[in-house]
Parts: structure tokens; C-alpha cells; sequence
């Protein structure tokens, strides 16, 4: 993920969030997700952020599911999925949208903001496969709520993360998913937090730095 990830703060009650650019899977009312475990709401200087309702613990699932993989998955990161045209087709290529592409790229961030929805570029991991250098690189867009998960509310830390992201199997379409998992014991309160990767900087915006992205 690059750019800052700006996000539009609580106008609700205390610890509950505005619906307008809530994902589906988020209660409306409470901000709760993830079976009750994570709360999304206003974290300070940062807008919207993702926090443990309870203690969460990098070994011992506390929804009663399996580990996978031998970690504790709390989540997917999820989003539209296009390959590298694609991807420049909407978001242009250093800032600049090609001659071929402009009249898509207007219809298409006029729609995207006629719903408010931004046109950042800023919710953007890549993926590729580990096993096979030269397998395309495609890249997931959790920017609009319609297509993501409440993961897309996780702020950065380099400093004190307590998540990582792993990739997940399937490289080719929509269902394209990077998992969330625990990296350490989270106390209950604590904010949930992963490191975005070096392409990252709270001076910058949208694709204009490098793409970060996991294998």
C-alpha cells in the first residue's frame, strides 16, 4: 500500500464510525467486525482505524477457528483486482492519465466520487507469486467500500505493527485476497496496525511513490 491512506473520521457516537464509507461487513451502528473482535473508529491524526475489541493472540484463534497456515488470521484484504493497465487506466501513470485513457478514466472517477468515493490510489497492494518470477503482477484496490472489507480502515506503523500480510493462493481474477494476520499478543483496546512498506510516506499520495506489495 502507498500514499497516505486518508480517511473520513467518526460522526457518529463515541467509538462508532460514519456508514457513509462503511464496508459491508462493518456493524453501522457499533463499528463492530470480524465476529465482534474488531471495532472500527476514530483514531487520532489518522482518521478511521481498525482496534481489538479483545485480547487477540498471534497463536490461539479467539473465534474458534483453525489457525491457517499456522498463524492467526483475523482478516483478507480485499479489492478490485486489475493488472498494470488497468491500474493505469484509473489512476494514470505518475500522476498522468495516457491520451487513450481519458475519457474512461472521467467516467469512471466521476462515478466513483458521485458515491464518495475517492480517487486516490492510495488503498493499492500489489501481488505476485513467489513461485514463479514471471507471473503478472496484479494489484488490489480496497479504495471503494463496495469491493473491500473493514482491513482497508488498518493504519501503518513501522515502528510498533502488530499484523502482517501474507499472500493468498490465486492470482488470476476478482477473488484475489491478501490474509491478515497476527504477528504478536494485541492487548484489548490496542489499535491494529501494519507496516506498509518502504514506498510509504505521510508526504505523499496516491501512486506517485513505488508500489509495496507481499509474495
Amino acid at each position: 500500500i502507498v500514499g497516505w491512506r486518508e480517511r473520513t473520521p467518526p460522526a457518529t457516537a463515541a467509538g462508532a464510525a460514519t456508514t457513509a464509507l462503511f464496508t459491508s461487513d462493518v456493524d453501522p451502528d457499533t463499528g463492530l467486525c470480524a465476529d465482534g473482535r474488531v471495532r472500527i473508529g476514530d483514531s487520532p491524526g489518522k482518521g478511521l482505524g481498525a482496534f481489538a475489541v479483545c485480547a487477540l493472540s498471534p497463536r490461539t484463534p479467539s473465534n474458534g477457528e483453525a489457525l491457517v497456515r499456522g498463524e492467526h488470521q483475523i482478516g483478507e484484504y480485499r479489492g478490485e483486482v486489475y493488472n498494470l493497465g488497468g491500474l493505469q487506466a484509473r489512476y494514470g501513470k505518475g500522476g498522468v492519465v495516457a491520451p487513450d485513457d481519458a475519457s474512461y478514466q472521467a467516467e469512471w472517477s466521476a462515478r466513483r466520487q458521485a458515491r464518495g468515493v475517492g480517487v486516490t490510489g492510495s488503498y493499492v497492494f500489489t501481488v505476485s507469486d513467489a513461485l514463479d518470477p514471471w507471473s503478472e503482477v496484479l494489484y488490489v484496490d480496497a479504495e471503494d467500500p463496495e469491493h473491500a472489507l473493514w482491513t482497508r480502515y488498518i493504519n501503518h506503523s513501522s515502528e510498533r505493527p502488530n499484523l502482517v500480510v501474507r499472500s493468498s493462493n490465486g492470482l488470476s481474477d476478482a477473488r484475489t485476497t491478501l490474509r491478515i494476520v497476527i504477528a504478536r499478543q494485541i492487548e484489548a483496546g490496542e489499535e491494529l496496525l501494519f507496516d506498509y512498506g518502504p514506498g510509504y510516506g505521510f508526504g505523499a499520495t496516491g501512486l506517485d511513490q513505488a508500489v509495496e506489495g507481499v509474495s
